[in-house]
């Protein structure tokens, strides 16, 4: 190779002498000389064994160029020359800053990580293997453990292939070739997916699988399932549509293969950069009979984008949709056959949010409904049991801010809801407790604003 205008332990020779003459700055001269990425590049460019350096990610942070690096190992190679250059690598890392650049070498997308000398030393005869390993697109492997992308369609090629290694694995499956640079996260390289589309198995090197639970898993990844199927410890599995059919008919095939220990979870997602509307169920541990109600929640056509729903291993159920009157949140469960194997349910709806049982669903929505109806001042309210949370306009548009306060707090009186509930009032983060059994203001929930001292003293005259 021919060599360079300038090393780069010259250039640094250059930036001291200039900071000594107090033309750079320290900081200037730190960015020029302490550059472990860069110098890692430029070490690696110059040896014989590799035909080819790619930076595969690379980014500022800290004063410090970071990233992911690869080299193309000649095909040419013996392994004993393969071994010895890996460890000269190793030595050359322990010269730089190790936490600014990881290093593979490889060939072509089948790699290994330039670790310690130990690992590193443990991973080169998994990689060969590795390598000769049928339906494996792209590895990485790491000490002991491997990940492999592939397609769904040889997601029981690979893994079997893996557990022939007696490795730690993460088999990651997509479903086309497409899907190579639609579902992996752009100049991301060791093993970093988008995992709301790509089906993962896993299993730690001393994992063994209870008995049916890799014939299902694989069944779920080739079948489209995204997320992760840990073998031994848990599943979340996402889908891009609803989830019903699919959870129950998984419980089945669970239940039937007596699988009762596994933590299993299912999603339906959505393809958008930032989405926080959340529609997961628990499959395993829980009644069965409980998942019916994602039936009816899958089935109705008048949510919004914003409606979401968790469903728990106790069957409690929450069910968001902001656009939409809680009332419909209530036909919707009410309405299902598999509300009677639901346990506590919340309902979020435009007007307030609603607690209760599910067998008393029903009279705690229509006392809610009332209380909304006789203090529609408040801007929400959370009706529960035990407590109810109810929040006052930021900005009341009333011209007497004051009389709105006061007239709040003369609704709820009225109404009654505060009997036997802990309630809390809110005003733009500041709070006030009243208590339940003598309908007082507490000492220890003073206002901290104008408006909840004069829903304070406005309640206390009530109640004298």
């Amino acid at each position: 190779m021919a060599p360079r205008p300038a090393t780069r332990r010259a250039v640094a020779s250059v930036v001291l002498a200039a900071v000594a003459a107090g033309g750079l700055t320290g900081c200037d001269a730190f960015l020029g000389i302490s550059d472990s990425y860069h110098d890692t590049v430029e070490w690696l460019e110059d040896q014989s064994i590799l035909i080819s350096v790619v930076r595969i990610t690379e980014y500022e942070h800290d004063f410090e160029t970071q990233g992911e690096v690869r080299g193309e190992l000649d095909p040419a190679a013996t392994p004993a020359e393969i071994e010895a250059f890996a460890i000269e690598a190793v030595q050359f890392l322990d010269t730089q800053s190790r936490s600014v650049i990881d290093v593979y070498l490889g060939h072509g997308e089948i790699n290994f990580a330039v670790e310690d000398v130990e690992s590193t030393r443990q991973a080169i005869p998994i990689w060969q293997q590795v390598e000769e390993l049928p339906g494996v697109r792209g590895a990485l492997v790491s000490g002991d453990s491997v990940t492999t992308r592939g397609l769904r369609a040889d997601i029981r090629t690979v893994v079997e292939g893996l557990q022939s290694l007696d490795v730690g694995y993460r088999a990651q499956a997509l479903t086309d070739d497409a899907a190579f640079e639609t579902d992996v996260i752009p100049g991301a390289y060791a093993g970093r997916i988008d995992e709301r589309v790509v089906g993962t198995v896993l299993a730690e090197r001393d994992c063994t699988p209870a008995t049916g639970v890799l014939p299902i898993a694989l069944d779920l990844v080739e079948g489209g399932a995204g997320g992760i199927l840990d073998l031994c410890r848990y599943w979340q599995l996402n889908y891009l549509s609803p989830i019903g059919e699919a959870a129950i008919a998984l419980r089945a095939r669970l239940d039937e293969a007596g699988i009762t220990d596994l933590p299993v979870s299912m999603s339906m997602v959505r393809l958008v950069e930032y989405d926080t509307r959340e529609r997961t169920a628990t499959v395993t541990p829980g009644s069965a009979d409980g998942l019916g109600i994602l039936l009816a929640i899958d089935a109705s056509t008048e949510f919004g984008e914003d409606a979401s729903f968790t469903l728990d291993e106790n069957r409690d159920l929450t069910l968001s949709a902001y656009d939409d009157p809680t009332s419909l949140l209530a036909d919707l469960v009410l309405g299902s056959p598999a509300s009677v194997a639901v346990g506590i349910v919340t309902l979020s709806g435009e007007d307030f949010s609603v607690t209760a049982p599910a067998d008393q669903l029903q009279a705690f929505q229509d006392e809610a409904q009332s209380l909304d109806a006789a203090a529609p001042v408040f801007h929400y309210f959370n009706y529960a049991p035990a407590t109810l949370g109810m929040s006052l306009p930021d900005d009341p548009i009333d011209s007497t801010p004051e009389a709105v306060v006061r007239a709040a707090a003369g609704a709820l009186f009225d109404s009654g809801a505060w009997r036997d509930r802990q309630v809390t009032i809110d005003w733009s983060g500041d709070e006030l407790e009243i208590d339940s059994g003598d309908a007082a203001a507490l000492e220890g929930g003073a206002a901290n604003s104008e408006q909840l001292t004069w829903f304070r003293d406005e309640w206390v005259g009530l109640n004298s």
